[in-house]
Parts: structure tokens; sequence; C-alpha cells
């Protein structure tokens, strides 16, 4: 009897054990559904509020997603630097002041709306593993279209659009250059800081990890931005923020070691927004480098 009981309690802790496991899976997978499943209205700025002459395009990604920039040229450009936004509110328009500041040093921009964001189309957000096909091709439209083969064209990217930068050269090759801001080095490093800036439970993060093989598929993980790293040759500059609460400051110093070739690193005390909180010091770091390692003669 005694042992009948005991099985019956082994057999009830077992099923309950698996039904709280069920739940917290499904609660994961929500959450991180709820967060990736998004469309990011545009911003309600154009370069002209910022006195910048602009021209407006549309081309698809690698993968066939209508895709929109702004470009903000500039006579004799010393470079073309294709800007990708992170997870914002506003998609492209974030990046309207680096826009300023790049053209006051004679830097020509083109702004770009991620899939999901702004005047792009798409409705899910994938940490980079999809969207280094619009850097990518947003590369090759301007290469195309917009310069002479003798203008360097490269990438600057913030968090999101840091880490797809990171993964867009070092899985293809194409970009003269990468500045990456704020990036995650690793996927996991994306997530555990963002569910404790909402207040989400630690335990959730094992059941994350399973969610997101089903949300990005099961290949997801060949395009960590720490995996592509070490097939960056050119010239990076790599930035992270000693207070950031969004992804984890030691991320850019791994994807500065990793990378081979010409590379600096700015440890920069402020938060996440490093532009907004070191603005003078981060357009001097930013034209710097662009000028000691990009610019021709």
């Amino acid at each position: 009897m005694i042992k009948s009981n005991w099985v019956k309690i082994v057999a009830i802790t077992t099923l309950i054990a698996i039904v709280l496991v069920a739940i917290v899976s499904f609660y994961g997978w929500y959450k991180l559904h709820e967060l990736l499943h998004v469309h990011i209205a545009p911003g309600d700025k154009t370069p002209s509020d910022y006195g910048l002459t602009y021209e407006g395009y549309s081309f698809k990604s690698l993968d066939d997603i209508d895709l929109a920039a702004w470009y903000v040229p500039v006579e004799n450009p010393k470079a073309v630097i294709i800007i990708a936004h992170g997870y914002n509110d506003s998609g492209k328009v974030e990046f309207l002041p680096y826009a300023r500041f790049l053209h006051d040093n004679g830097y020509a921009s083109f702004l770009l709306d991620l899939r999901a964001f702004g005047y792009s189309s798409g409705n899910q957000v994938s940490i980079g593993t999809k969207e280094w096909q619009d850097v990518v091709a947003a590369y090759d439209f301007v290469r195309d279209n917009l310069v002479d083969s003798n203008v360097s064209v490269g990438f600057l990217g913030k968090s999101l659009g840091a880490a797809t930068v990171v993964i867009a050269n070092g899985y293809t090759g194409k970009g003269d250059f990468v500045i990456a801001e704020v990036p995650y080095a690793h996927f996991v490093g994306l997530f555990e800081p963002q569910m404790k800036e909402r207040g989400y439970s630690a335990v959730l993060m094992p059941f994350l990890k399973i969610a997101m093989y089903f949300e990005l598929g099961f290949g997801y993980t060949k395009f960590e931005p720490i995996k592509m790293a070490k097939n960056i040759t050119v010239p990076l500059l790599a930035i992270s923020a000693q207070y950031d609460e969004s992804v984890y400051p030691t991320d850019a110093k791994e994807i500065y070691e990793t990378a081979k070739g010409e590379k600096v690193y700015w440890f920069a005390p402020s938060g996440h927004n490093v532009y907004i909180d070191l603005s003078e010091e981060y357009k001097n770091k930013v034209t710097d480098f662009l000028d000691t390692y990009v610019a021709k003669d």
C-alpha cells in the first residue's frame, strides 16, 4: 500500500513538473514571439529637418524583401556609410543626426530601414540572422548605382544594426570598413540583458533558447556575430558602452579582439545610446577612425 501511494505521488509530481515546464516554455516562446513579430512605424522626420538634401530609394533584399533608404550625398565624398539602426521606435530616422555630422565631415550616408522597420516591408525581426541580407543588398545597390568604384563603401550599425553589419561583412566579405556601435557578440548576450531590463525571470532563459530555434530556424546560430567576426579583415571600429543595460559591455571588445586587420576599440563611459550621451566625443572618434583608415586621398 505504501509503495502504491509512493508511485502515485511520484506520478503526480512528475505530471505537475511536466505541466509547469510546458507552461513556462509556452510563456518563453510567447514573449519572444511578441518581441520579434512586429512592424515598427516610420518616424516623422526626414533629412530635410536637419538641413540635408536627400534622395529616397527602394530596392530588394537578397531574399526579396522590399527595402527603403535615404541617400544623403556629398560632393566628392570621402566614403559612403551605410547606416543600420537598432531595435528602436523609428527605424532609420534615429540616425539623422549621424547623417548631419558625417555630411559636415565629407562623408555621404545611406540610411536604411531594416526589414520590419519604417518604410521597409516585413513583420519579423530576426536579430541579424536575416537582416544581413538587407545591408548586403544596400551595399550592392550603392556600389551599382550611386558611387564610382574608387569610393569606399562601408557600414555603421548600432546594437541590432551593429551585429547585422558584423554578420554581413564576416559572411560575405562585402563592405570596405565596419563601425560596430554597442553590438552583441552572442545571441544569448542580447536576450539576457533584455529580459532583465523588462523584468522577466532568468528561469525563462533555457526555454527562450529553445523558442529561438522555432522562431529563427535551427541553423540560426551559424550567424552568431562572434563567429562572423573572425572573418573581418577590413578596418573595424568597435564601440562598447560602460553602463550599457541592453547588451553586455564586453561584447564589442570580444568582436574587436576576434577581428583581423586594422582595428580600433573605444570603451565609452556612457549608456547604450553613446551618441546621445557623448555626442562630441562620439563624432570625434568616428571621424578620426574614418579619416585615418578609410578616406581616400
